[in-house]
């Protein structure tokens, strides 16, 4: 009766430690895949980082651009003033040719 307790005993322990390892295994690489995880936030928090700043950057010079824009292809004549279709036509065909060459 005494081995058959010692070799319930030694099944109930080598279970156990190779339940146990099993699980020092799976913990091993639920920290790996925790950590690849870790790196790939920190990458991307860095890219989000660097496009808030392009954003505030693009923010900052846009409407200095936009000024630009309206100087340079400001109208000079109102078309109201203009008052044959002909005119018109020959202002905004002006117009056009402006846009081309630039």
């Amino acid at each position: 009766l005494m081995p058959y307790v010692f070799l319930v005993f030694a099944i109930g322990l080598l279970t156990s430690g190779l339940t146990l390892l099993h699980y020092i295994q799976e913990n091993t690489l639920l920290k790996e895949r925790l950590h690849l995880a870790h790196a790939q936030l920190e990458r991307q928090n860095t890219q989000i980082k660097a496009l808030e700043l392009d954003t505030q950057k693009y923010q900052q010079t846009k409407p200095a651009q936009i000024k630009t824009i309206k100087e340079r292809y400001k109208d000079p004549i109102d078309i109201k003033k203009l008052h044959t279709c002909e005119q018109q036509l020959n202002h905004i065909q002006h117009l056009l040719d402006v846009f081309k060459n630039h």
